[in-house]
């Protein structure tokens, strides 16, 4: 009888297991709300963005960690991985903030590409990974673009 109750427990696990695994939560969906100049030195100049994620699910959603790459007018600024944690709650919203760096080279070629009076077109493109650790962890991708009203950026 005692081999009968361990092979039910087994097969209610793996039934578990198996059923955790194939419920795939929905991508939050990604919008940009800010991106800021916090700080410049010698050899580059720091940005932070905050993205807004909002959560589709019925369930809280972890964001574990991001990996972005940030294009203005066509030309790569910065790229990395943030490995800050964000918990957004069931059909709830959540910031994502994001410290970038940039190099002056790449800045220089941006303004000189640039127009003080057109608007400045971004492209952030990466991923983001949502859940645990291992086969209960989800990599999505993020792709976010827009337009910047440059006068309004730099002031």
């Amino acid at each position: 009888m005692t081999q009968g109750k361990n092979w039910l427990l087994i097969i209610v696990i793996l039934l578990l297991l198996t059923a955790c695994s194939t419920v795939r939560p929905e991508p939050p969906d990604v919008s940009l709300q800010s991106l800021e100049l916090k700080d410049f030195n010698l050899s580059h100049a720091l940005l932070q963005a905050e993205l807004e994620l909002h959560n589709p699910n019925g369930f809280s959603l972890t964001i574990r960690h991001a990996d972005y790459r940030l294009k203005l007018n066509d030309i790569e600024i910065s790229n990395g991985r943030s490995n800050t944690a964000v918990d957004i709650p069931a059909h709830g919203r959540g910031i994502l903030t994001l410290d970038l760096t940039a190099a002056y080279l790449d800045l220089i070629r941006f303004l000189n590409k640039s127009s003080s009076t057109q608007p400045l077109e971004y492209q952030l493109d990466g991923t983001i990974e949502i859940g645990g650790f291992g086969i209960f962890s989800y990599p999505f991708p993020i792709h976010e673009q827009g337009t910047i009203d440059l006068q309004e950026w730099l002031q």
